[in-house]
């Protein structure tokens, strides 16, 4: 499978047309320069793939959107995950509620469904960062389901 990449660019743009810069969550060249190194060294990026979008949740908990998919720190370790392989992006508003969450400004766990049936939870920064963030990955499938993308890659749409 050919490794094919969004533009940064338009997920950038997204995300600042949105919001822009909050406290934990940025575009990711304005974070601070020991913030980008430390990222990068656990991200692992491979070799085109361009950071986007970073939220900093603590030291157990990251999130970093690249220009092919989802990197993310959690207590199980680092995730990797190619925007081929999600299916959808949601909010279980339901598990919101009971937890008190009465508020979508107090949103902040976005749920990824993957082609292959799991799902994985991230933790985001809570309010427009949260939706920034979501409608930037929103694109970013969008973008990789178009046809001529599915026809470079060889993906097909679940």
């Amino acid at each position: 499978m050919m490794n094919k990449s969004a533009n940064s660019n338009i997920i950038e743009a997204i995300f600042r047309r949105r919001m822009g810069d909050a406290r934990r969550t940025r575009l990711f060249y304005d974070l601070a320069q020991a913030e980008q190194k430390l990222l990068l060294e656990h991200a692992m990026l491979e070799p085109g793939e361009e950071p986007a979008i970073a939220y900093l949740g603590g030291d157990t908990n990251w999130c970093l959107v690249t220009n092919r998919g989802l990197v993310w720190l959690d207590a199980d370790g680092v995730h990797r995950l190619s925007i081929f392989d999600v299916s959808r992006f949601t909010h279980d508003m339901g598990a919101a509620l009971q937890r008190g969450h009465l508020d979508k400004r107090q949103f902040h766990e976005l749920t990824v469904h993957m082609k292959s049936g799991e799902t994985a939870l991230i933790q985001l920064e809570a309010g427009l960062p949260f939706y920034s963030v979501w409608r930037a990955l929103d694109w970013m499938l969008d973008w990789a389901n178009r046809p001529e993308q599915k026809a470079r890659t060889g993906n097909q749409v679940a």
